[in-house]
């Protein structure tokens, strides 16, 4: 009774062992060289010529079988891996991230699921006790957009938590700072984006996002004049044209040859964002207008020919509007804020401006 007592509570440790059955020294050689990988990489190795595979428990002086396998279709080899999980604080909430670690010949390694909205992997390896950092944002794995802004925000806090605010002043910290930096950056865009989506009643599918920068740039223009209540400059020429629809901001009889003109006029803008259309209403001011021809038409309407000279070329500046409503009270008073149009920047003006 003793004896089994003793056993019973014995803290031995308990050791399992596999058998494996090759078909042939190919197969064997394979599964080493398998092995090698995984020691080296830490990659998942689908190994051929397996026929069987069996499972003995040793206890002591005791051998006992657990299983036995002998119709084997599919024999991977792979790392022994285990969870870590961190705690962070984001905008959004306390998130949790959770990473696999495994180990290799040279060290430690910490990575996301490979199908990560953003895939992680930390390498601290053991020689040099350095650390070597990856990662590759891959948005068109999230849900939605809010689904690619908590992640970002996720992994920016995650960093922020490793390292240090001054991590740029220390040997190798600018790669940390850019990798820092480029989800700052994102998290921007996807936030204005997020604007829009609120504001329009549009869903935007992240997997139709990339590899389309006119498209981001037409997100820039449209958040910085909706948004941010900017004023913007067309990067585009203007030629010569008559007066259609169009106010001219002097008095008719004070108009000749050679006199400079402000004119004002309303139009609609649409901005094409992946395959959906947003209108807006701008109310846009023209410059460097000069007279180059009047004419009068039968039923007596003056109709001027206008166009810019070489020197000062003519240019639109705008502002756009939801409703129309209000794109025509700005018109209204579209010369009391004469200074903003005329000083209008480009879209790239008010981006350089930011940096």
């Amino acid at each position: 009774m003793a004896n089994k007592l003793k056993n019973i509570f014995s803290n031995e440790e308990i050791i399992l062992n596999e058998t494996i059955r090759f078909k042939n020294q190919e197969a064997y050689d394979e599964f080493m060289a398998a092995l090698e990988t995984v020691q080296e990489e830490g990659k998942h190795v689908k190994v051929q010529g397996i026929d069987s595979l069996k499972t003995f428990v040793r206890s002591g002086n005791g051998v006992y079988p657990v299983a036995e396998h002998d119709r084997i279709c599919d024999f991977v080899v792979a790392p022994s891996v285990e969870p870590v999980s961190f705690e962070v604080d984001t905008e959004y909430g306390k998130k949790e991230i959770t990473l696999r670690r495994y180990c290799i010949n040279r060290g430690i390694v910490l990575e996301t699921s490979a199908d990560a909205v953003v895939y992680l992997k930390m390498i601290f390896e053991k020689e040099t006790e350095k650390s070597k950092i990856t990662y590759r944002a891959q948005p068109e794995n999230a849900k939605s957009v809010k689904d690619v802004l908590e992640n970002y925000s996720m992994i920016l806090s995650f960093f922020n938590k490793l390292f240090r605010p001054d991590i740029a002043e220390l040997k190798d910290g600018t790669i940390i700072k850019n990798m820092k930096e480029y989800f700052e950056t994102a998290i921007t865009g996807y936030k204005k984006l997020e604007y829009v989506e609120k504001e329009f009643g549009l869903n935007f599918e992240p997997k139709d996002l990339l590899q389309n920068e006119e498209c981001w740039l037409e997100l820039e223009e449209l958040y910085l004049t909706l948004k941010e209540k900017k004023v913007i400059r067309p990067n585009v020429k203007v030629n010569d044209t008559e007066t259609t629809g169009m106010r001219i901001n002097q008095q008719q009889e004070n108009i000749k040859l050679g006199t400079p003109l402000e004119i004002t006029f309303l139009v609609d803008i649409d901005y094409p964002l992946w395959g959906k259309s947003v209108k807006l209403h701008a109310a846009c001011l023209l410059s460097n207008a000069i007279v180059k021809e009047i004419n009068k038409t039968a039923d007596d309407e003056i109709k001027v020919l206008y166009g810019g000279e070489d020197s000062r070329p003519m240019y639109i500046s705008y502002r756009g509007f939801k409703t129309k409503k209000e794109a025509e009270e700005e018109i209204n008073h579209i010369m009391d804020n004469k200074d903003m149009y005329v000083n209008a920047l480009t879209v790239m003006g008010h981006i350089n401006q930011k940096i």
